[in-house]
């Protein structure tokens, strides 16, 4: 009779979660408490790890990952860099700069940053007055600048899996937004879906890891990154318009909702 209760108890929470798959291989994730500014200073650790960098510049990696967080916030102007709008243009274009931009490189600043361009540009005329700064007293080189970019490529890129993603509730048949925030839609699941909860689908880490880490080495061996970085796929969530921000690329429609 107690096993038999205990069945049914199991069986009651279980059709209230997320249906999220929890691999036995996920062993970082987002923590329960919000800590933007560590995840991605985990991210870009595990990007940087297998790579030659050294010390320093992995060191500078890991101030451009954050840079988005402490000096382009979202509220301020720039949702480009945190993986809204449409990431995979503003992805290729900041990457893009992360090979070609040196110390003498101008940019503009917008005050009204209408577009992925104007807002990526503003931020690197932000940082062009003062590189010194950001670099924390490293040399300001062009391949120190890149890096600091590419870390900020690092920023977006794992930005789309914690706020562009989508998960599915079995008792609601449907897929709900992982949000920083309660929702019409996910306000009776938002413990369960919270975008830096650990428990909302780990893979989202899982898989912003590798493209991280991808990133990184794609950078060092001089060959593009663009949407096919975004292509590794988990059933138990969905990006945001990926196919059609990706102009319909076949291997990423099974990754992509809202198209």
């Amino acid at each position: 009779m107690k096993k038999h209760l205990l069945k049914m108890l199991a069986a009651i929470l279980m059709s209230s979660f997320v249906f999220c798959t929890l691999s036995p291989t996920v062993v970082q994730a987002w923590p329960s408490t919000v800590n933007t500014e560590g995840n991605h200073q985990l991210l870009s650790d595990f990007a940087v790890e297998t790579t030659n960098l050294t010390s320093d510049e992995r060191r500078i990696v890991k101030l451009g990952s954050v840079a988005p967080d402490r000096y382009f916030k979202y509220g301020d102007g720039y949702p480009s860099l945190h993986g809204f709008e449409n990431y995979i243009d503003a992805f290729t274009y900041i990457s893009r700069k992360a090979d070609t931009i040196t110390p003498s490189t101008s940019f503009t600043y917008y005050p009204t940053k209408s577009t992925y361009v104007q807002q990526i540009d503003s931020a690197l005329y932000v940082l062009s007055q003062n590189w010194s700064s950001y670099l924390e007293g490293k040399t300001v080189s062009s391949r120190n600048i890149r890096l600091y970019v590419l870390g900020m490529s690092l920023h977006l890129a794992s930005d789309v899996y914690a706020h562009r993603a989508y998960v599915y509730v079995s008792s609601q048949s449907a897929w709900i937004p992982v949000t920083h925030y309660i929702t019409p839609e996910n306000s009776s699941y938002f413990d369960q879906i919270s975008a830096d909860d650990r428990y909302a689908c780990p893979n989202r880490f899982e898989l912003s890891k590798w493209v991280s880490r991808y990133t990184v080495e794609k950078w060092i061996n001089g060959t593009v990154r663009d949407y096919n970085l975004f292509k590794f796929y988990r059933d138990d969530f969905r990006l945001d318009k990926l196919y059609s921000y990706s102009n319909y690329q076949s291997l990423l429609s099974p990754m992509s909702i809202n198209d």
